[in-house]
C-alpha cells in the first residue's frame, strides 16, 4: 500500500541523501524549510523521526515527504 506523504509536493532523491540517520534527518529538514513549512512542524518531524530506530527513522520520513528513485 502507498501512501501519500504530509507533504507530497516536497520530493527528494534517495540517491542525493546521505543515508546516515543525520543525513536523512537533515535533507528532509532542509527541504521542508526550502518548500515554507513552519518551522515548529519541522521540529516535530525531527522529533518522531529521532525518537525510534533507523527503520523507524526511514518510515518517518516517508510520511512526511516523497523520495524518488
Amino acid at each position: 500500500m502507498n501512501i501519500e506523504p504530509k507533504y507530497p509536493d516536497v520530493v527528494l532523491n534517495v540517491g542525493a541523501v546521505n543515508g546516515n540517520a543525520f543525513g536523512v534527518v537533515g535533507a528532509v529538514g532542509s527541504a521542508l524549510r526550502k518548500a515554507g513549512v513552519a518551522p515548529r512542524e519541522i521540529e516535530t518531524f525531527s522529533a518522531d523521526a529521532m525518537s525510534g530506530d533507523y527503520h523507524h527513522l526511514l518510515r518517518t520520513a516517508m510520511r512526511w515527504v516523497k523520495f524518488t528513485d
